[in-house]
């Protein structure tokens, strides 16, 4: 990109302060014509905003300066701080935009010339999406820690240990009669790749970086007319379901997203379970189809016993995702001692209970994902998402044909070093980065060949 991109970055005006952000080769020019000359880097000078053609007096703003390669994009940028009136936005827009070589940048120009001058890998771009998007704390956290590299430092490992491997190959095959390159040095290798595999593996089965994304499944569950809409509008803290004394009202899922103690969750209303689904109508049985379906898939399962009782349907539910709870306990029927069959008493209509209840589901979806939670095994993981899923199973994949391979025998040791390569390149398509030349560096490195 040869232009230079301006652009609103601060949000939606009006608002007390709008941030204008300029990034390019024609920074120095474009703050010469409309602030009057370029400020000392990374020093804010209030100053004049005028219009070039006309010398019109726009604003008086604070203006920064950042000079490459220091700065966000890794080209000269500006920042000018002007008042967040609508007409005075569109006001010194229209000046920059006005000069030569000055254009209106696009969704995401910024962040991409950042990855194009290597300031990001891509794992830290999406991040920089995650952080915008983040409505929790816990993706807010998460979104931080990918910025800052903890997934690009973890996938550097893993790219140095699979060059590492190549190096040890391309010894065996082009220097084994050097007196400087250890015999066998490929015996090596499958403790190597079976080590790193393992771990590849840990974050593939580790689905905490998706469930934060998208939100962790929480369905409420349990016989017709136990208070699952009631509840469900209870945590809500709105009118999301509708509420009818009428059993079997709910014929098909309603999932509402919601910060439960800083964890986005995805709480989902289901259709009444019954034992004998002979007796109901097609439209209800394929809603209680649908509420085995989400039972299976979910993270937490509340299960409500109040109403009618399904013995049956509550034999299905997982005991180790499941809080079972007794509902409805505003009415005299309800309201007994607990009987021991019960995790909570709560109450819909008044709200008994549910704070504790709120608490009590955030702690089981963190107990239940306290690895991606703690970063254990080597920092925090890959927080994965399909793309990044995807280049991780195929790295796997390639590794264990390379193990495959190494077990066959010694014949194969070119076809090795070429899983070990796309190995490497699938970890690449994660940060938008592989080095070719890593190998030749760990290769001289270690055996002193270039001489």
């Amino acid at each position: 990109m040869t232009d230079t991109i301006a652009a609103l970055s601060s949000g939606l005006v009006p608002s007390g302060v709008a941030v204008l952000r300029v990034s390019g080769p024609g920074v120095r020019f474009a703050l010469e014509r409309i602030a009057g000359g370029v400020p000392q880097p990374r020093l804010a000078k209030l100053t004049t905003l005028r219009q070039p053609a006309t010398d019109a007096v726009l604003d008086r703003a604070l203006v920064l300066f950042f000079p490459a390669p220091h700065s966000f994009t890794g080209e000269d940028v500006a920042e000018l701080h002007c008042h967040g009136g609508r007409a005075v936005v569109d006001a010194v827009l229209a000046a920059l935009w006005s000069l030569d070589g000055v254009t209106p940048a696009k969704a995401g120009d910024f962040t991409r010339q950042a990855f194009i001058n290597g300031k990001l890998d891509l794992t830290q771009v999406e991040a920089v999406g995650d952080l915008i998007h983040a409505s929790t704390e816990a993706q807010r956290a998460q979104a931080l820690d990918q910025l800052e590299g903890a997934a690009s430092r973890k996938l550097a490992v893993w790219k140095d240990r699979l060059a590492e491997c190549r190096a040890l190959l391309e010894a065996d095959l082009d220097f084994s009669d050097e007196d400087d390159v250890p015999g066998s040095v490929v015996d090596s290798l499958p403790e190597r790749l079976t080590s790193l595999r393992s771990e590849i593996q840990r974050d593939l089965d580790q689905h905490f970086g998706e469930r934060l994304r998208d939100g962790f499944r929480v369905v409420l569950a349990g016989a017709p007319n136990s208070g699952k809409s009631t509840l469900l509008n209870a945590l809500l803290d709105r009118e999301a379901a509708l509420v009818s004394s009428v059993a079997g009202t709910t014929r098909d899922q309603i999932d509402v997203p919601v910060d439960m103690d800083g964890l986005p969750v995805v709480l989902t209303d289901t259709a009444g379970l019954r034992d004998r689904v002979a007796d109901v109508d097609p439209i209800e049985a394929m809603g209680i189809e649908r509420s085995h379906k989400a039972l299976l898939e979910a993270d937490c399962v509340l299960w409500l016993k109040g109403g009618e009782e399904s013995s049956e349907a509550g034999k299905m539910v997982d005991g180790e995702k499941t809080i079972r709870l007794r509902s409805k306990i505003d009415l005299a029927e309800f309201s007994a001692p607990n009987d021991g069959d019960v995790d909570f008493k709560v109450s819909g209509r008044t709200g008994e209970g549910l704070d504790e209840l709120r608490l009590a589901v955030a702690a089981m979806l963190r107990t239940r994902y306290a690895e991606g939670l703690s970063g254990e095994d080597g920092g925090a993981s890959v927080a994965l998402d399909a793309r990044r899923r995807i280049a991780l199973e195929e790295c796997a994949a390639s590794i264990d044909q390379a193990l495959q391979l190494l077990d066959i025998g010694s014949d194969h040791l070119e076809q090795v070093a070429e899983e070990l390569r796309l190995a490497q390149r699938s970890l690449g398509a994660i940060t938008g980065d592989v080095d070719p030349e890593g190998v030749l560096d760990v290769l001289f490195a270690r055996f002193c060949i270039g001489k």
